[in-house]
């Protein structure tokens, strides 16, 4: 697919020269996400609570002595749902010392194979490494969690979804110049949770006779070692952003600048800019296909449209009012009469891609859907069932009463089924 001779990415941008290859925002941030497992302590990590996730859903048994020390279940680590990922890891380390109570107390069983199962599982939530390579990754995911709910909504714009991306870039990068001092407060984080677990930071014990001096020694080293793995961690989740999500498709083609809040405040000279950039990049696919015509246009064109929402910022500002911050409450408040290539241009802002979330439901929808009871449903019946399914939030039910007094009014029969 992404092939410079025969890809199909390559293909498409010769007959389409403005296009730009942006898979799913969905996955590259998972994608991304998942660059942490090349750190070997959270990869371990993770593998440890895998494990103590199968052991508990391995048996009825101890699911019902896990529930009834912590009130429920543990969460699962799904691979391909990362909300579920996000929700699983920061859970498992809120309630790290139930889990332990639990497995302490099947630990004591009469079963071999259990108990000492339960055993191994208490020795590695309570290794040091594992506390604090489980606090560093909660780090990362609470970060990432809110724009991996974002992108799951269904009315979302490339503008707000590149905003937010933006923003997690930079938080991100800045986490990671301050590194030493957000690693310390994840230390002392690591050194409570120890103290709730009835355990201590320290790494394995080398031989000889210990000491204070000693003890000290190696909780210092315990912290410069853990230290180096945060900083990897940081590294590949950050470049693994930057490389896939790239300053052109945040971006989106420097169209978000045409939003009431970009715009306003703008000089002649960078408007002048804005419209030759648009020109250039989109004038064949504008009503006029010259160039020098369409930046002329487009200048008028966003000189009125700055003025437009300049004017009516200070009246709607002092009625309590907001302006327009979506591309999709902009389109609408754009004329096509008046701002007729600007309306175009917001068209292509509104339309532009972010995730195919919404597309994928359609699998789920069709597993519900085409059951055994179904086989022989036509492919008619089959769309028009999966989309009322899927867009079932926005249909209104008044539709409910035409349908069955049409089916009531079909064919002859022996009792009248329409009620007036």
């Amino acid at each position: 697919m992404l092939s410079e001779v025969v890809g199909a990415v390559s293909e498409i941008q010769k007959e389409a020269t403005n296009s730009v290859r942006t898979p799913c925002f969905n996955h590259k941030l998972n994608l991304s996400i998942a660059q942490s497992n090349k750190v070997i302590c959270i990869r371990n990590a993770v593998g440890t609570m895998k494990e103590c996730i199968r052991f508990f859903d391995a048996s009825a048994k101890r699911q019902r002595v896990l529930k009834q020390k912590l009130g429920r279940g543990l969460s699962g680590l799904c691979e391909t749902r990362w909300i579920e990922r996000h929700d699983g890891v920061l859970q498992f380390s809120v309630d790290l010392p139930k889990i332990l109570e639990t497995l302490e107390t099947i630990s004591s069983w009469a079963d071999s194979a259990t108990s000492s199962k339960a055993n191994l599982l208490c020795n590695s939530i309570t290794d040091s490494f594992f506390l604090v390579s489980l606090l560093c990754l909660s780090d990362i995911l609470s970060l990432t969690l809110p724009l991996s709910k974002m992108l799951q909504k269904k009315n979302l714009g490339l503008d707000e979804a590149s905003s937010v991306v933006s923003n997690l870039r930079s938080v991100v990068g800045q986490r990671r110049s301050d590194a030493e001092q957000h690693f310390d407060d994840i230390w002392k984080k690591a050194e409570e949770l120890a103290s709730s677990v009835d355990t201590e930071l320290k790494p394995p014990r080398p031989g000889g006779v210990e000491s204070k001096e000693t003890e000290q020694i190696m909780l210092l080293s315990l912290h410069s070692l853990t230290f180096e793995l945060y900083i990897p961690l940081l590294d590949h989740v950050l470049l693994d952003l930057k490389e896939r999500f790239s300053s052109e498709v945040l971006g989106c083609f420097h169209l978000p600048s045409l939003l009431p809040v970009h715009i306003s405040g703008k000089s002649p000279t960078i408007l002048k800019e804005k419209s030759k950039l648009f020109a250039n990049k989109f004038h064949h696919i504008l009503p006029s296909d010259d160039v020098i015509l369409t930046e002329r246009l487009l200048l008028g064109e966003l000189t009125m449209w700055q003025a437009k929402w300049s004017s009516c910022s200070s009246v709607v500002d002092g009625a309590g009012a907001e302006l327009p911050l979506s591309s999709l409450d902009t389109l609408k408040a754009c004329d096509p009469e008046v701002y007729p290539l600007i309306h175009t241009l917001l068209s292509f802002l509104t339309t532009l891609p972010v995730s195919n979330a919404t597309a994928e439901r359609s699998f789920s929808v069709l597993r519900r859907l085409k059951s055994w009871l179904r086989t022989t449903m036509k492919q008619d019946r089959l769309n028009g069932l999966a989309l009322m399914h899927i867009h079932r939030a926005d249909l209104s039910y008044s539709w409910i009463d035409k349908i069955i007094d049409r089916f009531a009014k079909k064919g002859k029969r022996l009792i009248d089924l329409t009620v007036e």
